[in-house]
């Protein structure tokens, strides 16, 4: 009886951690290819191959939501469960989110191409990580095999997104809980959250100098 007891508590803990004391769990389910590709970029003054575009985020085990990545220097693993909490872009990097959230409400839909997400994606990683100051300085940067017309399409929403705000939201970790790679989305779902297929799926790697790296990579994981 003792030990049914104490199985029973240790569920009961296991359920409130995941869901009711921090309200919001979210696992990243994969890139959508039609809306990503990869590109090579400079971080921190190290050549990667970025898989950049949108991703689906699954929500309390119910919702996709399309969402970007915001801190690219930080991991967040292929369908893993994460405790997270949604902050207003204002609170994120002082004034570092405002711009991106507006991007990612005006742009960040269904419609988009690949190469129009992977531009939307580098742009918000450029406002967020330099400040919106193009990709020939600071920590991303672009390299002579960049993508042409995802440099342009990133170059002209980052130019358009200065001083601007929007309603989007981004997920980050709730308190005392791992850390993740910051997710900005938005609220309502517009972008239609696509359950990806198997073949869309990526995973996100780590690793520039030690620090945590979120690179996007391709799952080749057969289908189930």
């Amino acid at each position: 009886m003792k030990n049914k007891t104490t199985l029973l508590i240790s569920t009961l803990l296991t359920i409130l951690s995941s869901t009711t004391l921090f309200g919001t769990n979210i696992q990243h389910t994969g890139l959508d290819w039609d809306r990503a590709m990869t590109i090579e970029i400079k971080a921190d003054g190290n050549v990667r191959n970025a898989n950049a575009g949108v991703g689906v985020l699954l929500v309390n085990g119910a919702d996709y939501v399309d969402a970007l990545c915001v801190n690219l220097f930080q991991a967040i693993y292929l369908n893993t469960t994460y405790a997270a909490q949604s902050i207003a872009p204002a609170s994120y990097d002082v004034d570092g989110g405002n711009a991106p959230a507006y991007l990612a409400e005006r742009y960040l839909s269904a419609s988009l191409t690949d190469v129009g997400g992977a531009a939307l994606q580098l742009a918000v990683w450029d406002l967020i990580d330099d400040g919106g100051d193009g990709f020939a300085a600071g920590r991303i940067r672009s390299t002579a095999n960049t993508n042409g017309s995802v440099l342009a399409q990133a170059n002209n929403w980052r130019m358009e997104a200065m001083g601007q705000s929007g309603a989007a939201s981004i997920f980050t970790a709730a308190p005392g809980t791992t850390a993740f790679q910051q997710q900005i989305y938005l609220t309502g779902n517009p972008g239609g959250g696509e359950v990806p297929e198997p073949g869309k799926l990526v995973m996100l790697v780590v690793g520039v100098a030690g620090v945590a790296f979120g690179s996007w990579s391709r799952n080749r994981a057969a289908a189930r």
